[in-house]
C-alpha cells in the first residue's frame, strides 16, 4: 500500500514512535493498523522480559524495533527514538510519539500527525477528556494538579499535561533531544521547556481509553514519578520566563487553517 503521507508531504515520511515496557497483544494490534495506514513505525523496547520474545517477532517486518538492555525510563526510550530518526532517516518529516498499552487509538494518531503536517514547528497535543466516569479517579486528580502546576510555571492552561500522544516536525528534534530527563518527568520537561522557549503548543481532543478502573496498564508509580514531576517544576520555577505565549489553538481550530488547504492530506 502506498503512503499517503509520504505522497502528500512532498516525500517525507511520518514516523510513529512507541516506548514499550513488557507490552502484551494490544502493540501488535496497534502496529497492524498503523502499517495498514502507512506510517513508519518505530518501537523501542525499553528493558522489556524475555517472555515478549513472541511480540518482537510478530513485529518483524512491520516495525523496527531497538533495545534497551534494562530498563531506562521512557524518556530515555523516546530520545534513542530521536537519536536515531536523526542519524539514520534523513527523510523523516513528522514524527508521532504514542503509548504501547493500547490507549491511544489509530484514528487518533492519524489525526495529530495531520495537524502537525498544518502546523509545522508546533507541538500537538493529543487531549483525553477527563470528566467520564471511565476515567480513574487518580488519573483525573493528576490530571488537575500538574495542569495547575503548569499553568503557574508558564501562564498557560494545558487540558491534558501527562498525554503521551504527541505529533510534530523532525525539524524540532535536535531541542527536544537535548531536554533532560530520562523517565515520566521528560514529558513535563517538554512541555515546560516548550513553554519556556515560546515553542507554540496545539491540542486536539482525541478519545479517552481506560482498560480499566484502576489503570493498571501503565507502568507510571504513583508515588515515584509524581515526585520526580514535581521535583521538575521545582527546579524549573527559579528559571521560568513569564512572556506572551504564542496562540493555543484546540480542537476543529486547527483542521480549519488555510494555509495549506489547497493540498491538505485526507483523514482516511
Amino acid at each position: 500500500m502506498k503512503d499517503p503521507y509520504e505522497i502528500t508531504v512532498m516525500g517525507k515520511s511520518t514516523f510513529v514512535l512507541i516506548p514499550a515496557l513488557n507490552p502484551d497483544k494490544k502493540l501488535v494490534s496497534l502496529v497492524d493498523e498503523l502499517h495498514t495506514e502507512g506510517f513508519r513505525i518505530l518501537v523501542v523496547d525499553d528493558g522489556s522480559t524475555s517472555d515478549c520474545k513472541p511480540i518482537w517477532q510478530a513485529l518483524r517486518y512491520k516495525a523496527t524495533v531497538l533495545r534497551h538492555s534494562e530498563n531506562a525510563g521512557k524518556g530515555a526510550a523516546l530520545k534513542t527514538g530521536f537519536r536515531y530518526i536523526l542519524g539514520c532517516e534523513p527523510n523523516a518529516g513528522y514524527i508521532v510519539t504514542a503509548d504501547a498499552d493500547g490507549q491511544h487509538l489509530a484514528k487518533d494518531i492519524q489525526t495529530v500527525a495531520l495537524t502537525a503536517w498544518l502546523h509545522p514547528g508546533t507541538l500537538v497535543l493529543g487531549s483525553r477528556c477527563f470528566t467520564g466516569k471511565q476515567v480513574p479517579l487518580r488519573s483525573r486528580i493528576g490530571n488537575r494538579i500538574m495542569c495547575g502546576l503548569y499553568h503557574l510555571a508558564c501562564g498557560a492552561q494545558l487540558p491534558d499535561t501527562q498525554t503521551g500522544l504527541r505529533a510534530f516536525d523532525a525539524a524540532l528534534l535536535p531541542f527536544l533531544c537535548d531536554i533532560p530527563g530520562t523517565r515520566y518527568e521528560y514529558e513535563m520537561n517538554v512541555l515546560l521547556r516548550c513553554g519556556r522557549d515560546r515553542v507554540p503548543m496545539h491540542s486536539f481532543p482525541i478519545e479517552t481509553v481506560y482498560l480499566d478502573k484502576h489503570n493498571t496498564v501503565s507502568h507510571f508509580h504513583p508515588l515515584r514519578d509524581s515526585w520526580r514531576i514535581i521535583k521538575t517544576f521545582l527546579l524549573f520555577l527559579p528559571h521560568r520566563k513569564r512572556r506572551k505565549l504564542p496562540p493555543f489553538l484546540v480542537g476543529e481550530d486547527l483542521l480549519r487553517k488555510d494555509t495549506h488547504s489547497s493540498t491538505m492530506p485526507t483523514i482516511q
